[in-house]
């Protein structure tokens, strides 16, 4: 189970108030990037610039029962849709904007302010997501996103487990003890506990065949 393929989800986000060519030519190298990572992809290479377009393409990544939303901000967009995507999906989200040259004019994408716009806006719900910062032929940006599904993948399939705990953590050794709440509100385990005592006596109702 744990060796399936994360299942990325990518949705492109951009303003025609800006150089779209440009923009869709970055969409193209971070797909083809994409596509040639460990993951299973999901969705399509295609910007949206309004929020109708982009709502529309959600209810195929709610059904792909994803891993992981990668949002990419190939230009800047104000954070009203991405808070209403991000606020309504059930699982992790990255966002994953893109440098450019400063030329003293002004920016062809304005990536990075997008992102930084957007993860303000979510802070103040208390909603965190983790970004990600570079080119698309960029080797260490390619390693944190392959690392970034893997983990959410890791922590999707947990939340399919239930674990019976047998006794207890030994007196003075709290480094052994556990927080249920803890591991069910960010992991989704499902604990069973059972002490040693009663697992004893069940055990001899079993015969050895």
């Amino acid at each position: 189970m744990m060796n399936k393929k994360a299942k990325v989800g990518v949705l492109a986000l951009g303003r025609n108030t800006f150089d779209v060519p440009y923009a869709e030519e970055m969409l193209a190298q971070a797909w083809k990037t994409l596509s040639a990572m460990d993951i299973e992809l999901i969705g399509q290479p295609a910007l949206q610039f309004d929020a109708e377009s982009a709502l529309q393409a959600l209810p195929a990544l709610k059904q792909a029962n994803l891993d992981l939303l990668l949002i990419l901000q190939v230009t800047f967009t104000d954070a009203s849709l991405t808070c209403e995507v991000v606020r309504d999906f059930p699982v992790p989200t990255a966002m994953w904007s893109f440098p450019e040259a400063r030329t003293g004019g002004r920016l062809r994408l304005n990536s990075f302010c997008g992102v930084n716009l957007a993860c303000h806006a979510l802070s103040r719900e208390n909603i965190k997501l983790q970004t990600i910062h570079g080119l698309p032929d960029d080797a260490r940006v390619v390693s944190e996103l392959q690392q970034l599904a893997q983990a959410a993948a890791i922590v999707n399939r947990f939340k399919q487990a239930k674990v019976m705990v047998i006794g207890d953590h030994p007196l003075g050794f709290d480094a052994c003890n556990y927080n249920q709440q803890q591991l069910t509100q960010h992991l989704g385990l499902v604990l069973f506990a059972s002490r040693c005592r009663n697992l004893s006596m069940k055990s001899k109702h079993y015969r050895i065949a």
